[in-house]
């Protein structure tokens, strides 16, 4: 068992953030206007400004983001196998992604959200 998480880690790990990355998303899809809430920066804006912005479209968007986060590692899951390199790759293509969907403005992450 050892040997096998040893020569396995990369797999395992894409493994479980495919997981993980698809049960964040369900809130999004099950909740929809009401994870709006959920959204880093969204929650700080006051109800004035939180009313500028579709809030079922932020949750459809970021549901959106985290299925797309796991497919990533699911593919870096299948790529693993070949050569348990490729798992970092797959991490690093996950980090390019995610930091283009943050912004740390909240005008800027929410604008393609104005209704």
């Amino acid at each position: 068992m050892e040997e096998f998480l040893s020569t396995h880690i990369g797999t395992i790990i894409c493994v479980l953030m495919a997981i993980t990355m698809l049960l964040i998303s369900l809130p999004f899809f099950i909740g929809r206007e009401k994870a709006a809430g959920l959204v880093a920066g969204f929650n700080t804006l006051s109800e004035e400004e939180q009313k500028q912005y579709d809030k079922k479209k932020i949750s459809k968007g970021h549901a959106i983001i985290f299925v797309v986060s796991s497919i990533i590692f699911v593919v870096g899951t299948g790529l693993s196998l070949l050569n348990q390199w490729l798992a970092l790759i797959s991490f690093l293509v996950w980090l390019l992604y995610f930091l283009h969907n943050v912004s740390s403005n909240p005008e800027k992450a929410f604008s393609k959200y104005l209704k």
